[in-house]
């Protein structure tokens, strides 16, 4: 709900559980008044002190540090963290915005400032999501006067009560993905951010939790402000505290190597970022984040429906993939009851190892000789999906694309050329590499008749094209080739990769199915990595190439046993990678078994929330209860892995059910508030690589 009151110039946006308030001070400058949880009379709030402007302009210094700008901009005796920077056409940096107009549509509030001496306008977009208690928020810049330059444009900032907290965001690096880290929020600034041309995954997240210090939350009670950016390129978020108490998120494209320029009539729209309240814990953050992405963000058609087990040909084979061996595999695949027949890296023309043929999208014809369309037919038959994986945006220095079109890779002329994975990166900002690589996509989808596309990306931008702003345009080709295959292809399954999830971030979240979660398949290691991504991105989406992968694992060479990782692929989107052509026969007919199972609680798994139970970072047993959305289900994952001092669990309590309902465990029936309060009693976990599934069911 949105609400004005003209009197006070006051705006109010209420959903379930927050309300959000800011109002024009005696400049007509809107100025934060408000966040957190719900007010029965919001109608009381008024601005006071500083941001009703007494003491504005340098007359009193101090309170020139308590002003709450709704949307900062880079102006004369303001020294905080800006969410705008201008420079015009005569060389003035400052830029004072005031109310212009607004315009409230059902739940989307337009706010409009100006700057009164330039032709400048901004244009602030609130959208509010009752349900999932947060508020989108965006800014479109409007330049109706001479050429200026923008170099710092974020989507948003936004304001906390005075007082002490700590943020929680996710960081590491490949194969170490989502490792949580932890920040108290001093005076100064906490700075996360990509400068890689890539938002997320190995090294920093555009998501950010935080908590009260003195009252932290748990997973399950206290209150937690949140914050997700919907954007696929280099990001920054600014957690700053300074030295009059006041404390600021602001949130949006790095304006590292960056500056746009905005002709008479031109205009420039931030990306989405999504800010949101709960008094309820991390949990209750996350229920609210996986509602956004079922109701909102996934792609329609596809996020309703169970996603297919996977088959992928990578862990076994890597490069080592023919006609004969994958004819080979269709029955198997199909024995134990795979659905879907990926062939990863190694399928066309001289692509023997990572340090060629990148760009040559065609079928070996000396391993393939009747080409993919054989396989693709016969997988079919079968009753399989079937689908590649391609890498559009890279090149190899030896590849026929190459010797072709040397000047379609980012490189500079007087610099030897950068190369990470013996690759480099294809220019898609230019109109014949993009119409290229859009072109080589519709022809593998169609001629390949392909049910699933895994778009993997292996390396970093280190040089970058003329344009100052060419960050920003690169994001904006590569989601213009995402948004062209989603639409093209309705029904076509997409798994956004990232060389382990690079990508992990909401703006990829209207063209993806399922995310390459980490490249690290060892089940010991994805106990902590699933802790993390699962924080704020569906579980269903946690994808790899195997998560049912080889023993010993190819990152640590650790021997695990099939039902512990096979427990654990059940918690994702399950892929299976292990070689099922010299497959012990024991071990074909247990992942049989265990898939089989997984289709009887896959349609719950996929549509449900995930609480964090018990985390195996602290006493070594990760306990996960996977709820139906409608409470009526739920199912429990235990896993025990370095239990320590005869430590571990006896007991769980659950949460997230019905009080007054019934439900079934084992045979024995109690209600949902006992349940919740007093909790089940378990068998102890015990040894390494334990592992278990407890069935909660309401009876009707």
């Amino acid at each position: 709900m949105i609400r004005y009151f003209s009197d006070k110039q006051l705006f109010i946006l209420e959903t379930q559980s927050s309300t959000y308030a800011f109002a024009l001070n005696d400049h007509d400058a809107p100025m934060s008044v408000y966040y957190g949880a719900k007010l029965f009379s919001p109608e009381d709030l008024e601005l006071i002190g500083a941001d009703k402007m007494d003491g504005y302009r340098f007359r009193e210094y101090t309170k020139m540090f308590k002003y709450r700008h709704e949307y900062s901009t880079y102006e004369r005796g303001v020294y905080d963290e800006e969410a705008l920077k201008i420079r015009y056409s005569d060389g003035v940096s400052d830029v004072d915005l005031v109310y212009d107009c607004h315009e409230i549509k059902g739940n989307t509030l337009l706010l409009t400032l100006k700057d009164e001496v330039y032709s400048l306008k901004v244009v602030l977009t609130y959208e509010v999501f009752e349900n999932f208690d947060m508020i989108k928020r965006y800014a479109t810049i409007i330049n109706n006067g001479n050429k200026l330059s923008i170099e710092k444009c974020l989507s948003a900032t936004f304001y906390l009560p005075n007082g002490n907290y700590i943020s929680n965001t996710f960081a590491g690096n490949w194969a170490k993905e989502f490792t949580k880290v932890t920040t108290e929020i001093t005076e100064g600034k906490v700075v996360y951010e990509t400068r890689r041309g890539v938002t997320s995954g190995p090294h920093f997240v555009p998501f950010v939790s935080i908590t009260d210090k003195q009252n932290p939350a748990t997973e399950n009670r206290g209150s937690v402000y949140f914050a997700s950016l919907a954007y696929s390129g280099n990001f920054k978020t600014v957690l700053e505290k300074n030295h009059a108490g006041t404390v600021k998120i602001a949130m949006g494209i790095n304006d590292f190597d960056t500056v746009f320029s905005l002709d008479k009539n031109e205009s420039f729209t931030t990306p989405d970022v999504y800010i949101g309240y709960v008094d309820g814990g991390y949990n209750k953050m996350s229920e609210k984040l996986y509602d956004l992405q079922f109701d909102y963000l996934c792609p329609r058609g596809n996020i309703d429906k169970p996603f297919p087990i996977i088959y992928n040909s990578w862990y076994p084979y890597l490069f080592d993939v023919n006609e004969e061996k994958l004819l080979a595999l269709i029955p198997k695949i199909k024995e134990i009851g795979a659905e879907l027949f990926v062939i990863d890296d190694g399928w066309f023309t001289n692509r023997v190892d990572d340090r060629r043929a990148l760009g040559d999208w065609q079928a070996c014809k000396k391993r393939f000789p009747n080409g993919l369309g054989i396989i693709s037919d016969k997988a079919h038959e079968a009753g399989l999906l079937f689908g590649l994986w391609v890498e559009p945006e890279m090149i190899n220095e030896d590849s026929e694309l190459y010797a072709l079109h040397p000047d379609w890779v980012l490189k500079y002329e007087t610099r030897p050329m950068s190369k990470m994975r013996t690759q480099m990166v294809l220019d898609i900002t230019k109109p014949e590499v993009y119409e290229f690589c859009k072109n080589m996509l519709d022809r593998v989808i169609t001629e390949y008749k392909l049910d699933y596309l895994k778009w993997d990306m292996n390396r970093y931008i280190a040089e970058t094209g003329k344009d100052s702003d060419f960050f920003v345009k690169y994001t904006q080709a590569l989601w213009g080739l995402y948004k062209h295959i989603r639409y093209t292809y309705p029904t076509l399954l997409i798994e956004n990769c990232a060389h382990g999830g690079a990508r992990s971030d909401y703006g990829m979240m209207p063209y993806s199915d399922r995310i390459n979660r980490s490249d690290n398949s060892d089940p010991v290691d994805v106990l902590k990595l699933h802790e993390g991504f699962s924080t704020y991105i569906l579980p269903r989406y946690a994808g790899g190439a195997g998560n049912v992968a080889t023993s010993p694992n190819g990152q640590n060479g650790r021997v695990t046993p099939l039902k512990f990782r096979a427990h654990l692929g059940m918690t994702g989107s399950m892929s299976v990678g292990f070689d099922l052509l010299t497959a012990k026969k024991e071990d074909i007919e247990g992942i049989k078994e265990y898939i089989k199972y997984y289709k009887t609680i896959r349609p719950m798994l996929h549509s449900s929330y995930l609480y964090r139970l018990s985390s195996v970072l602290d006493n070594g047993v990760a306990v996960w209860q996977y709820t139906a959305r409608d409470r009526s289900k739920a199912v429990v994952f235990i896993f025990a892995h370095g239990v320590r001092w005869g430590e571990g669990l006896d007991n769980i309590k659950l949460v997230g059910l019905k009080p007054h309902a019934r439900y079934e465990i084992n045979g024995k029936t109690y209600s949902g508030d006992t349940l919740m309060k007093y909790g089940h009693n378990i068998r102890k976990p015990g040894g390494d690589y334990y592992s278990e599934i407890i069935e909660v069911t309401e009876i009707k």
